[in-house]
């Protein structure tokens, strides 16, 4: 499981030409498409944003403080001495003050700011994690489905086939040369062939709605190399 795994994300990775050339809609663009509407996903996002902030506020209590503060006050008073006479003062007197606070050392603040960047280091490690499992959950559904179209696209192939083995078999006995026992064999082959087609078909079905559960539209159903993506309204997106 270890070795499939790393061989999905380094081949999603690393040979990006080789995905896209798989098909018009391919690996690649299933995976940015998943990118936005997995909701596991999702929720790893939201919180790797919110451990990110962690750091900041634990940063934020070492950092220096500043306040300021602005004050005015009116004044008025009379004044009369034995040199001057009496003499009315009115004025207005204002205070702005600007007081930077920096901590020398707080042991408290220095704990909660290391916890902070374990807690961002986790984050940052559980959404690379989380990266890794939608590109490997992508890979698995993208490869599932490719398979079923395979199947499917052989199934046909082969009902195709026993149909004209079928006729064949039925002209044979009609001219005296074929037996009543080849009829009937390739009838049932045929029958068994039919079979095989519905089972086919179903697990394309399976298939795809598995694929559909991590994307954010529907896609129609197709075979290899026609991947269609479509809104719900089941116009083909663009």
């Amino acid at each position: 499981m270890t070795i499939w795994r790393s061989f999905i994300i380094g081949c999603t990775l690393f040979c990006p030409a080789m995905t896209v050339l798989a098909a018009p809609s391919g690996l690649l663009d299933i995976y940015q498409h998943a990118q936005r509407g997995d909701p596991d996903f999702g929720a790893a996002v939201a919180s790797y944003q919110a451990g990110l902030k962690t750091q900041d506020i634990g940063l934020a209590g070492l950092l220096p403080s500043v306040s300021a503060s602005v004050s005015s006050t009116r004044n008025r008073y009379g004044l009369e001495t034995t040199a001057l006479p009496w003499a009315d003062y009115n004025f207005t007197s204002r205070v702005q003050t600007i007081q930077l606070t920096q901590s020398i050392f707080d042991w408290e603040k220095i704990s909660a700011y290391n916890e902070a960047s374990a807690l961002t280091e986790l984050a940052r490690a559980v959404f690379a994690e989380a990266k890794a499992d939608l590109i490997v959950r992508v890979a698995q559904g993208y490869f599932s489905y490719l398979l079923a179209c395979d199947n499917l696209e052989m199934a046909e192939a082969q009902k195709n086939a026993l149909s004209q083995q079928r006729i064949q078999a039925e002209k044979l006995y009609k001219s005296g040369v074929g037996t009543i026992t080849d009829v009937e064999e390739t009838k049932a082959r045929y029958e068994i062939s039919d079979a095989q087609l519905l089972a086919a078909s179903g697990t394309l079905d399976v298939r795809r709605r598995e694929l559909e559960k991590i994307l954010p539209i529907r896609l129609s159903p197709s075979r290899v190399g026609a991947m269609i993506f479509t809104h719900d309204n089941g116009h083909p997106s663009t």
